[in-house]
């Protein structure tokens, strides 16, 4: 589990038009929600140092 003492935090964030996943340090916790946006969601990180990589998924990657 995460404590206080850890330098570095992991977060894996998918967010789709009706759920939100995140994934702390390779999945040691994990929150699922059903979130149904009014608007396109957007996401917004502070921090001092880290590394950001967002990659935008298509649609078209899952349809049956």
């Amino acid at each position: 589990m995460l404590d206080a003492t850890d330098e570095k935090l992991s977060l894996r964030i998918f967010i789709d038009s009706s759920s939100a996943e995140i994934f702390v340090n390779d999945g040691e916790v994990v929150f699922t929600e059903r979130i149904y946006w009014q608007d396109k969601p957007v996401l917004s990180l502070n921090g001092t140092t880290g590394h950001l990589q967002a990659f935008e998924l298509s649609s078209q990657t899952n349809s049956y």
